[in-house]
């Protein structure tokens, strides 16, 4: 990932920009062109530079030049420092230590009318590390496992809607996204208060071996996809009309 040869060019542009309005007020000065005229060319200048401005902002939210699919679950094994491929917020840390990862990850949330597929995914492009020389496993791990707390929520939403679906009773997947969504925020925080991002290693431990056992005790929820019967979608479609 070419993060400084990105940002020089950028900066490149917006000086060149620059010294063109610097020129332009030279020639209107110098009466070389009309004053009519003059504006038109800056209300121009200053449309192409807005627009570049957002898109340099929205480089650090999502990083399009280096895009990449994001990940699902079942292949979190393959994650490594170079699928972290967002950009760093300028003088981003954190406790003014700059060494540091941020993982993105999300609950994807699919239905059709023969199935509900809920999906546990790391976004690459949204995701970033301080330095991707560090090649420090132990703070992989950390940023994985927070990887490992949304699969959690994604099998507890699918064991709360199959066992709704078996009871007969209502669904609605707005609701279900909001509580889990809730619920994932509120685990991410806890984990990332009492680890310290990794730097507490007792607590980091624990913390590895209670998600462990969370994921495990819901394995028979590790299938992202609900394929609902006739009588199922039957159900489904009485709950899509409320």
């Amino acid at each position: 990932m070419k993060t400084h040869g990105t940002f020089l060019l950028y900066y490149t542009g917006i000086i060149i920009i620059l010294l063109l309005i610097l020129k332009i007020v030279y020639v209107k000065k110098h009466k070389l062109i009309s004053r009519y005229k003059s504006f038109i060319i800056l209300d121009r200048i200053l449309f192409f530079i807005s627009f570049l401005g957002i898109l340099i902002t929205s480089l650090w939210d999502f990083n399009y030049l280096s895009y990449a699919n994001p990940i699902p679950y079942k292949n979190w094994k393959s994650i490594q420092w170079d699928d972290f491929r967002g950009l760093k917020m300028p003088k981003d840390n954190l406790d003014g230590e700059s060494k540091f990862a941020f993982i993105h990850s999300s609950l994807i949330i699919n239905k059709s009318k023969s199935k509900i597929e809920i999906e546990a995914n790391f976004h690459p492009c949204r995701s970033y590390v301080y330095n991707n020389q560090i090649f420090a496993d132990r703070l992989l791990t950390h940023e994985i496992y927070h990887f490992h707390i949304t699969e959690y929520c994604a099998r507890l939403m699918r064991k709360d809607i199959i066992e709704n679906i078996d009871r007969g009773g209502e669904i609605c997947l707005s609701d279900l996204r909001t509580k889990y969504f809730r619920k994932e925020r509120l685990l991410q925080k806890q984990y990332d208060e009492e680890t310290y991002h990794s730097y507490v290693y007792a607590k980091q431990i624990h913390w590895q071996e209670k998600i462990d056992s969370l994921l495990i005790s819901l394995e028979n929820y590790s299938n992202p996809v609900i394929i609902l019967n006739e009588q199922h979608q039957n159900k489904k479609n009485e709950f899509s009309k409320k």
